[in-house]
């Protein structure tokens, strides 16, 4: 009998370890990723510059930046709930803080393969603002920002077990640090 007929039992048994390590490795990112995302909160920082070279920003007459601070939660039922700490500030001016504001929002969240896709169902301010203000239109402008940086196709790269960077199509980039 040759020596291929003898050891085929191995041969086998060797092809099956093979291909389920390689499939797991290959298609089970996702699925690590998930429930990695499960494992306590997220905080982010992100930062917007707006530049207001045609007076957009109603009484504003410089510059903008508005930095977005936040704990995001994702749950086990694929619900995500954030809060977010808002601060706009006038560059151009010695005037430094403009408006804070703090936002609640959530919604569903699904990753498929290295993809993490929102789905933002309720976006709430805790507080209300009067319509017609600048302070309506930073808000509107402030909940713009979120449900971009809360969107769908965003890339995930996990940079190791506590921090990930999402990149979104407009290559909008967010790290996330674990809590």
């Amino acid at each position: 009998m040759s020596y291929f007929l003898k050891n085929m039992n191995y041969l086998f048994i060797f092809s099956v370890c093979f291909f389920s390590v390689f499939f797991g490795l290959t298609y089970g990112t996702g699925y690590g990723n998930s429930n990695a995302f499960l494992e306590g909160r997220w905080e982010f920082h992100e930062e917007v510059y707006i530049n207001n070279n045609s007076a957009m920003l109603g009484r504003f007459e410089g510059d903008v930046t508005a930095n977005f601070d936040g704990e995001l939660e994702f749950h086990s039922d694929n619900d995500y709930s954030t809060i977010i700490h808002i601060q706009f500030l006038e560059l151009d001016t010695n005037e430094e803080v403009i408006f804070k504001y703090n936002i609640n929002s959530n919604g569903r969240w699904e990753v498929n393969g290295n993809v993490l896709n929102f789905m933002p169902e309720d976006i709430s301010e805790l507080k209300p603002v009067i319509a017609g203000t600048d302070n309506e239109f930073i808000l509107n402008l402030a909940e713009n920002v979120i449900k971009r940086a809360f969107s769908d196709n965003q890339i995930i790269y996990w940079i190791d077990d506590k921090t990930f960077l999402l990149n979104n199509l407009n290559h909008v980039q967010t790290i996330f640090n674990g809590k």
